[in-house]
């Protein structure tokens, strides 16, 4: 008959046996800016500068394509997808999330005219085609 040896047990804390299972914590930051990554300039395209001139002169968001390209982009490219370009404005429009600071009031005007303009066009509850 074979004689198994005991196994022998070193006492040690729960934060310590925690520790060898799972790894040492996540480190948490209160400040992200160092790690977000900054979105890069991007100019304003040809599409972009045809739309805007097709718009009525008093909607064209002449402000935010000067000071934010990538988002006038970003609307031109979303025009005839109406869910799409009605989700995308209101996202621009409404800060959900506390820490962002918003628009400039110039720049927050304008896409709140664009809205409202683009719900002319495509008023909510008719069916998009």
């Amino acid at each position: 008959m074979k004689v198994l040896k005991p196994i022998e047990f070193e006492s040690v804390s729960r934060a310590e046996a925690r520790l060898v299972l799972v790894g040492p914590p996540r480190v948490v930051h209160d400040n992200w800016t160092d790690r977000r990554v900054v979105a890069k300039e991007e100019p304003l395209r040809p599409p972009t500068s045809q739309w805007i001139q097709d718009l009525p002169v008093a909607v064209q968001p002449l402000q935010l394509a000067k000071d934010y390209s990538r988002i006038a982009n970003r609307i031109c490219e979303l025009w005839n997808d109406p869910p799409h370009c009605t989700r995308y404005l209101e996202d621009l429009m409404f800060i959900r999330r506390g820490d962002r600071k918003g628009f400039p009031p110039g720049v927050a005007a304008e896409i709140g005219a664009l809205n409202v303009h683009y719900l002319t066009l495509h008023p909510p509850g008719r069916p998009w085609t």
